[in-house]
């Protein structure tokens, strides 16, 4: 996660902060979408929105998928 996470982080001028806006959940899946809050030090906002479909298994995370803006990602963070 920090070989994924730093370098991307680098790239923010201020705190990232994501906040849950809907939470679904059925069985041993929970559905969160989420917003992130974020200025680039490039000066741009990268305020995605993200969906986390996470499997529960034993009370645990045991597995997440991630959708969001991939364009968002593009323009703002760049093509690596």
């Amino acid at each position: 996660m920090k070989d994924l996470l730093e370098p991307v982080f680098a790239m923010f001028s201020t705190q990232y902060r994501s906040t849950a806006c809907r939470l679904v959940a059925e069985d041993d899946i929970v559905v969160v979408e989420a917003r992130g809050d974020v200025m680039t030090t490039s000066g741009l906002r990268y305020d995605n929105t993200d969906c986390y479909v996470c499997r529960f298994d034993d009370g645990r995370i045991c597995d997440i998928t991630e959708c969001m803006d991939t364009d968002l990602v593009r323009r703002v963070l760049g093509e690596r």
